[in-house]
């Protein structure tokens, strides 16, 4: 096949990451099928050749250290509070974003048992997704750049870091990446204040705007209640029938959340209840998807375990247009119960 003077020849090379592997592939392609000229056709074969090794050797160094570097960035402090400067390095040029930790997305297995990044059309921009800036330098060649933000104002817990790698995949979609590594947002001066039930040997601290009451909401006597917190005022609380709350289902908030703590204290209960939850997590998990706890709409949930001898049910609910800071804050208060020996 041989080119006229007039056509024109294009090497194209395009950089892809499919799942879990990153290849460069390089093609080309001409245009203008006169097979008439054959004059000068072996030295812009060489120059065509040239193009295209020079292309190819290119992209694939750009593959290699993108494939090396990209991360989320180390940031120093690994913790702080709303407010204070945070500084961190990482790869250039790419968005960095965080998350609540339990709503991070994970990696997944995708085309012949590989593991892939969570991807995403763009860089994230709705809750609960927080933007905290962008790397310095270009996006490729990957080299190190930094970044400089103060800690949004959200509420205190553990929080995951990604980078927005829009390279990684081919098209319009881009990798989300992290790793393991948790950056904790402390609590400021207002935080909430620490509530005490000294009969009952046991505090946690209350968020900002929350409420609070021992009162029964319900008609259970055992396991016994020992507090009901909400983001809403609860108006009135009263017993009612059976374990479902009508005091709580009345004042349903889609934006509102709220947390029961009971134990069980009767001696043959409580000793079969002990044989058989979890003790303590080191963090409470409230993932629960669709109506329960008390009755209540989606999501609601029931967590069980023991602590010091003694066993106790979590029953939550969370409004599904309750925002970000409102879930956190729900981790929060289960995560700061102090319990004490009876």
């Amino acid at each position: 096949m041989g080119f006229t003077r007039g056509s024109t020849f294009v090497a194209v090379a395009f950089w892809r990451k499919r799942d879990n592997d990153t290849k460069c592939n390089s093609v080309y392609f001409g245009e203008g099928a006169d097979e008439t000229d054959f004059m000068g056709r072996d030295r812009r074969t060489r120059i065509v050749r040239r193009v295209f090794l020079l292309s190819g050797a290119l992209f694939a160094v750009l593959c290699a250290t993108a494939h090396a570097d990209v991360g989320p960035p180390r940031l120093s402090p690994s913790a702080g509070k709303p407010g204070q400067v945070v500084i961190g390095k990482g790869p250039s040029g790419m968005p960095v974003l965080m998350i609540p930790a339990w709503l991070a997305p994970k990696r997944y297995s995708c085309h012949g048992g590989a593991v892939c990044e969570p991807y995403s059309v763009g860089a994230p921009s709705r809750l609960p997704w927080i933007r905290l800036g962008r790397m310095s330098g270009r996006v490729l060649p990957v080299t190190f750049g930094t970044i400089r933000f103060r800690v949004p104002r959200v509420a205190p817990g553990r929080y995951k870091v990604f980078v927005y790698c829009e390279p990684c995949y081919r098209g319009r979609r881009g990798s989300l990446i992290t790793d393991d590594r948790i950056f904790r947002v402390l609590r400021a001066g207002s935080a909430g204040r620490r509530v005490v039930y000294p009969g009952d040997r046991l505090s946690f601290i209350l968020p900002p705007g929350w409420h609070v009451t021992s009162a029964r909401v319900n008609g259970v006597l055992d396991p016994v209640t020992i507090f009901t917190a909400t983001s809403f005022g609860l108006r009135d609380p009263r017993p009612s029938g059976g374990i479902c709350s009508v005091t709580l289902q009345r004042q349903w908030h889609v934006r509102g959340a709220y947390v029961q703590l009971t134990e069980e204290r009767d001696g043959a209960s409580r000793k079969r209840l002990l044989r058989r939850v979890a003790p303590r997590p080191l963090h409470f998990e409230t993932r629960r998807q669709g109506a329960g706890a008390l009755c209540t709409p989606a999501d609601s949930g029931e967590i069980t375990f023991q602590e010091r001898g003694r066993a106790f049910y979590v029953f939550y609910g969370i409004g599904k247009r309750a925002s970000p800071a409102t879930r956190v804050a729900v981790r929060a208060l289960l995560d700061s119960l102090r319990i004490g020996r009876r």
